[in-house]
């Protein structure tokens, strides 16, 4: 990863922004159960550690990437109860320290929900590894970076993938326990952003390029304002393998990026496809689930490529062009493209369709549901995994072909999977 990167907007004020952290919320925190002595003796140690770190504004300021599997797990029947904050208002009445209250906080069994974040540099001169999105919704090698749980009592709901948040350590002088202190920015507007300016940053994961840079423009046939396509395009076709013999015909342009769509638009084209109700419900959870932001590549609502094969369900005339652009993995891929929306979704429709008859029914409760999609999804559309495959998947979260260790967050999927069919159904 070279350094002096081109970082521009909102990550570049956060990097080098030199203001004081802000005195975290008063919180009972509560980590995972452990005896009395041993929560004395570990507080002790990393308070003594932490006296060796300069005081001033140690704390860091850090990207939310995507939550940890798994966590939290479900509660305890003990966890339901509030003993451990009337121990504490005991505590208070005989002069116990802050320390001690901790101390008998830290032996109350409880869960925290956990994320991955990406803890940003004091500045830009060494900035490290940075982020790369695979799908919208993933990182490539996420468990390189920190993982920071919410112990806050004062932290209520999920924080979203490009939050900011203010971040320290139980150890400080070796980095290790990593908890959030506060909350910079949670909205959905600046996540975005964050999230958009990540995707155009060079990163060993998908070798992306910076996205201000100036590109080609083309004019679009519905005569949307036209942005620069920028580097990762290839208008000349020269790095892009030669297109699959059923769309050799079509028409070769330089990359479109329209206007992100709104959750409602997206919804409103699905239901105009002309697919019946259980494929509807199926095309939103991929997008969902690949595409949360709504920015679709030539209308491309799944990132359909056409230097493979032949789709089920479509013919070449259901796609208007193709475009030649660097997938997430770092490939010169060659892109479908449709000239609005309603086109892109129609044909996304029929890929579905061809799908259904090998996919199993999605039937029950919502977490039966996403279950159900989860082990679709990646039995024949984001990977083509067998029985056994699939089974190995879900329960070590890798499978190895070819020598090939292929990554994927079971879990993950099912959750988003989960709060994609509740939104669905509202």
């Amino acid at each position: 990863m070279s350094n002096n990167l081109d970082i521009g907007g909102v990550l570049a004020s956060l990097m080098n922004s030199e203001t004081e952290s802000p005195a975290p919320a008063s919180s009972v925190r509560s980590l995972e159960k452990i005896s009395l002595q041993s929560a004395l003796n570990t507080r002790q140690m990393n308070g003594m550690e932490n006296k060796n770190v300069p005081p001033e504004n140690p704390t860091k300021k850090a990207i939310v990437l995507q939550t940890v599997s798994g966590t939290p797990t479900p509660p305890t029947p003990e966890e339901r109860t509030n003993w451990i904050q009337t121990a504490i208002s005991v505590l208070n009445l005989f002069g116990a320290t802050e320390t001690q209250k901790e101390v008998i906080t830290q032996t109350y069994a409880t869960n925290f929900p956990e994320y991955y974040v990406w803890v940003l540099p004091d500045n830009m001169k060494n900035v490290g590894t940075i982020p790369a999105f695979q799908g919208g919704s993933t990182v490539f090698n996420v468990e390189q970076f920190t993982k920071c749980v919410v112990d806050n009592a004062s932290i209520d709901g999920n924080l979203l993938q490009g939050a900011c948040v203010r971040i320290d350590y139980e150890n400080r002088k070796i980095s290790q326990g990593a908890y959030v202190v506060n909350i910079i920015n949670n909205e959905q507007d600046f996540a975005n952003a964050v999230i958009l300016e990540l995707d155009g940053i060079p990163s060993p994961g998908g070798s992306f390029a910076p996205c201000d840079e100036s590109g080609v423009s083309v004019r679009h046939p519905t005569g949307d304002a036209i942005a620069p396509s920028g580097p990762k395009d290839d208008p000349t076709f020269r790095k892009c393998a030669v297109p699959a013999a059923a769309y050799a015909h079509l028409e070769k342009r330089a990359t479109y990026w329209p206007p992100q769509q709104t959750s409602q638009q997206v919804m409103d084209a699905i239901r105009q496809s002309g697919q019946p109700d259980d494929v509807q419900r199926i095309m939103w959870l991929i997008i969902a689930h690949e595409q949360p932001r709504f920015r679709f590549l030539n209308y491309n609502v799944a990132g359909i490529q056409l230097d493979t094969t032949s789709f089920s369900g479509t013919t070449p005339s259901d796609f208007d062009y193709m475009t030649c652009y660097r997938d997430s993995g770092g490939d010169q891929r060659i892109f479908a493209g449709f000239n609005d929306l309603n086109r892109g979704m129609t044909t996304f429709g029929k890929t579905i369709a061809g799908k259904v008859s090998i996919w199993k029914a999605l039937v029950g409760t919502v977490g039966q549901m996403a279950e159900l999609m989860t082990w679709n999804y990646y039995h024949s559309w984001n990977l083509a995994l067998d029985e056994a495959e699939l089974a190995l998947l879900k329960s070590q979260g890798y499978v190895i072909r070819d020598g090939v260790r292929i990554t994927r967050h079971w879990e993950q999927s099912a959750k988003t999977f989960s709060q994609a069919l509740d939104k669905w159904n509202a």
